[in-house]
């Protein structure tokens, strides 16, 4: 009984254990409820601000509808929940980010879960508010370096990570046209 759990708990370590060392990330779209289109496409700046640094490995929207044409699932316009844990669970990801942007008076707020889809758990939650709409971008920004902190990669003496409004544009009518 003893070697039985013991394997199981090293199946299961070994199961989780991250690839290369960096934990591999796919991000679902945002659940959009502010009614403003313009922050439709909110979960490519969160995928743009993660791919900047190289401690994790980020699936891009493009390889996530690779993955469900394989799964026979070819006519998709939009990466919900449902359709992000397959591709989660496909892809072996470490990490799926779920999250939803609301309005709150002038400000926005984001809720993020992170779920192990292998195993169907929680890994952290996240919550972030911009007091404006312009303010989205930073917003952004601390949601990718809370996830690099609570997937356990931040280094803090190691490279600064650019502000993803450096590297797109400062602008989300703009970012929303790009995407």
């Amino acid at each position: 009984v003893g070697l039985v759990v013991a394997a199981a708990a090293t199946w299961r370590i070994w199961e989780r254990q991250i690839p290369g060392g960096r934990p591999t990330v796919a991000i679902a779209d945002f659940a959009n409820e502010t009614g403003d289109s313009e922050l439709d496409c909110i979960s490519g700046l969160l995928i743009t601000s993660l791919e900047q640094g190289t401690q994790i490995r980020v699936l891009t929207r493009g390889r996530m509808f690779d993955i469900l044409k394989q799964l026979g699932k070819d006519r998709v316009e939009r990466i919900d929940e449902p359709l992000a844990r397959e591709v989660g669970r496909e892809s072996r990801a470490n990490a799926l980010l779920l999250a939803s942007i609301r309005r709150l008076g002038d400000a926005y707020v984001v809720e993020m879960r992170a779920l192990d889809p292998l195993h169907d758990e929680y890994v952290f939650t996240a919550r972030e508010q911009a007091a404006t709409k312009r303010d989205v971008f930073q917003l952004v920004d601390r949601l990718a370096a809370t996830t690099r902190r609570k997937l356990g990669v931040a280094s803090p003496g190691g490279p600064p990570v650019p502000a993803v409004q450096t590297i797109t544009t400062a602008n989300p009518r703009a970012w929303d046209l790009y995407s």
